[in-house]
């Protein structure tokens, strides 16, 4: 590579006091490097770790929503399924405090991407919750609950998710915050919490009958721990298909994003992104930008992989750089 100095002799001309200016301007072309190299998607870092406890209402209203979520499992268990660098596992507890554990929390009972027919399983544990629970509903005393006697289920650094599915007020004596603090308890400091309510209330256009009158969501525990955790409310009287796919997918995005690190520091216009030859567009994703660079860890992350399902699959990086500062 060459290096070249242009020099500029620019004369300017003030009205005022005709004094004159010289500039002199270096440009220099200095050597680089070509960096390339592969990475299978399976190996891209990132913590994609997503532990799910559903805490499902079991007492005498709750026939018809817990039909609901039988017939939509499928949708929920399926963005999981096909989203496949998500290694994710669900659990399901009642809202009794007298009950074990429907399914995942035990070592020997776990439901995860490695569980044949998970939609089927996870329809069977609904099933067996029936509507015989006490009327007494305490979601956050039993989710604790829980994780407390199982507390392999929640994995270090993993995103643990809360879905709590009630027509009634929370009945822990506990507010929301303590709730959350013990959740945190729970991960050892480690990861994040998030809750989650698919819950009946006035507030939410549900109709006279569809829970207990003094359910006010606006001064609720349940309200205190989803907004506390940045999580999301959905109506338990709505398309109950239409609230467990937002879910999922909201819960999608609260992973870790998968990332290249690079090992060299490159020229911004010179990075390349590619899978299967064919180059993926960079930059904001609300521009169809599939990833983007991170220029403080000096990395390239990804919104999500969607682009290339089979985890078997590797994207490749170009980029120029820096030559080797000698030692």
């Amino acid at each position: 590579m060459l290096s070249r100095v242009v020099l500029l002799a620019v004369a300017l001309v003030s009205a005022s006091c005709g004094r004159s200016t010289d500039f002199i301007f270096h440009q220099v072309d200095e050597p680089s490097q070509s960096n390339e190299y592969t990475h299978p998607l399976k190996a891209l870092e990132g913590n994609n770790k997503v532990d799910i406890l559903f805490v499902v209402d079991n007492s005498a209203s709750m026939g018809t929503h817990q039909a609901n979520l039988k017939k939509n499992a499928a949708i929920f268990v399926n963005e999981f399924v096909n989203g496949s660098r998500l290694d994710w596992r669900i659990g399901l507890v009642s809202t009794d405090k007298k009950d074990e554990p429907f399914i995942g929390l035990k070592s020997a009972d776990l439901l995860d991407k490695t569980r044949k027919d998970p939609v089927l399983a996870f329809q069977d544990a609904v099933s067996a919750l029936g509507i015989r629970g006490h009327g007494i509903e305490m979601s956050f005393f039993n989710a604790l609950q829980g994780l407390r006697n199982f507390p392999d289920f929640v994995r270090p650094g993993s995103t643990l998710a809360i879905i709590i599915i009630s027509d009634a007020i929370e009945q822990s004596s506990m507010r929301g915050p303590e709730f959350l603090q013990e959740l945190q308890n729970a991960q050892g400091g480690k990861g994040q919490a998030v809750v989650y309510g698919v819950l009946a209330s006035s507030e939410f256009k549900c109709p006279a009958g569809a829970g207990e009158e003094d359910n006010i969501y606006s001064t609720s525990p349940y309200k205190e721990a989803i907004e506390g955790s940045k999580g999301r409310k959905f109506s338990l009287c709505d398309d109950f298909g239409s609230s467990l796919a937002l879910l999922g997918a909201d819960l999608i995005t609260r992973t870790d994003r998968p990332f290249i690190q690079l090992k060299s520091r490159p020229f911004l216009k010179t990075i390349r992104v590619l899978h299967r030859g064919v180059e993926l567009k960079g930059g904001p994703k609300s521009e169809g930008g599939l990833w983007f660079y991170d220029f403080d860890l000096n990395r390239i992350v990804f919104y999500s992989v969607d682009f290339a399902p089979d985890d078997t699959e590797s994207v490749t990086i170009t980029y120029e750089s820096h030559l080797p500062t000698a030692k």
